[in-house]
């Protein structure tokens, strides 16, 4: 077999040891148990929740409630799709973008393990933004193809295929919309033997189809769910958005620092810096920013936010490095190894926070449930949504929601006038144990 094949299985062994070992301890957490409970009486073809609309989530939970799969289900899909999403953008970086075999493989490798996207592999419930990747990766690896005059496929048998899959992309997750406008970029701002008027031809009928679905939406009732933030909230979180992912270790209060914002503006000056010099830099920070505005114009930052646009960071620096030092026989190597073992040491531990926070839920499950049978009514003080420090960013989640699975009889948060505890625990990271369930 060609050497060429057999490399990039070598970067995947880590990825299969880290991720692999989500299956011997992550369990179900938050608002996994909302989506269960809501999976026992929801209509399959239904949202189960106002702000996602995916058959992928009602499919696997729906699966869940009846007993047929398990948590372990959950992670061996993330880590099937995550291994496919590897190879695919090796292959767009490689062969359709041609940024080079060591460059391209520097980038995969640090995708592969995913330091600030460990949230998507991890929660049970983000799987969809694993398996939405691949479809946008795929997409993105054939309109190169076709861009590129590759001679594997027809005009009409690329335009369906890619309509195609925009179409079961939406089935997926709802960050399916980024498809069309990414292939849009590729082809106003990648350099290639296509005019910008063939270019375009391409991507009509995905174009119609992606519009479609959005008109489709409307008519059916379906609704984003999300307040929209202010115009500063906006900028604020995109001109942050670098920093924070190439950077995702740092303590929480050093983001908002005065360092924190100098260091977050000097990034994205840099990066804006150098896409003015470069086009195929240019289209990788574009590619990123679309990327985050689903987050900046909805939401907050968030790990599974970064899954799959943090690899355009990776690629743009990857492209600044110096051919004869991205070539030279030891110095990437080195480098590489150097940088991958700390991220996959970061990982690690972030896993293995995960499990921590798994087992306590299984531990309270137990406690709440003897509660409830003893005590009609049962009132949570102090109760955390995450488990760590405070000063951990993207801590794993324990009960932000999810009590629903308990059925009623659960006050959250509230100081009765008579209580006494029932359970308590000490955090890791915190050596003052508090008090997680009391009852009247």
């Amino acid at each position: 077999m060609n050497i060429r094949y057999i490399t990039p299985l070598f970067f995947l062994v880590p990825v299969l040891f880290l991720y692999g070992f989500t299956l011997t301890g992550v369990g179900f957490v938050s608002d996994d148990f909302t989506l269960i409970k809501m999976a026992e009486t929801h209509d399959f073809f239904s949202a189960m929740e106002p702000h996602h609309h995916s058959l992928l989530i009602n499919v696997l939970f729906k699966g869940v409630a009846a007993g047929f799969i398990g948590p372990n289900t959950f992670h061996v899909l993330a880590l099937i799709f995550h291994v496919m999403n590897c190879l695919l953008l090796l292959y767009f970086l490689d062969s359709c973008l041609h940024i080079g075999r060591n460059k391209a493989l520097f980038v995969c490798i640090f995708f592969a393990v995913n330091l600030p996207g460990r949230e998507a592999l991890i929660w049970c419930c983000a799987v969809p933004y694993v398996v939405v990747t691949t479809f946008i990766l795929l997409s993105m690896v054939i309109y190169g193809d076709a861009l590129n005059k590759i001679p594997r496929r027809s005009t009409l048998t690329t335009t369906l295929l890619l309509s195609f899959l925009q179409f079961a992309a939406f089935m997926v997750w709802d960050w399916a919309v980024l498809i069309f406008p990414v292939l849009f970029l590729m082809a106003c701002l990648l350099p290639n033997e296509r005019t910008l008027k063939e270019k375009l031809r391409l991507l009509i009928v995905p174009g119609c189809v992606w519009g479609g679905i959005f008109i489709a939406r409307q008519l059916f009732g379906m609704t984003n769910g999300y307040q929209i933030n202010g115009f500063s909230e906006i900028i604020k979180i995109l001109l942050s958005a670098p920093f924070l992912g190439l950077f995702p270790f740092l303590p929480k209060y050093f983001y908002t620092s005065s360092f924190g914002i100098m260091a977050a503006v000097v990034c994205f000056t840099g990066f804006v810096w150098t896409a003015m010099r470069n086009r195929t830099i240019l289209f990788f920070f574009a590619f990123f920013l679309l990327s985050q505005l689903p987050q900046a114009v909805f939401g907050h930052p968030q790990s599974r936010y970064f899954y799959f646009p943090v690899f355009a960071l990776y690629a743009s620096i990857a492209i600044l490095f110096p051919t004869r030092f991205a070539f030279s026989k030891f110095a990437i190597p080195s480098f590489i190894l150097f940088m991958l073992t700390g991220f996959s040491y970061m990982t690690f531990n972030r896993i293995l926070s995960w499990q921590e926070a798994s087992q306590i839920i299984n531990r309270l499950s137990g406690e709440i449930q003897h509660a409830m049978s003893v005590h009609k009514q049962i009132y949570l003080v102090e109760f955390p949504d995450s488990y760590g420090s405070e000063e951990t960013i993207w801590r794993p989640y324990l009960w932000r929601s999810g009590l629903e699975i308990f059925g009623k009889g659960l006050i959250k948060n509230k100081e009765p006038e008579e209580i006494f505890p029932v359970y308590t625990i000490s955090s890791s990271d915190e050596k003052k144990p508090y008090s997680l369930i009391r009852i009247k």
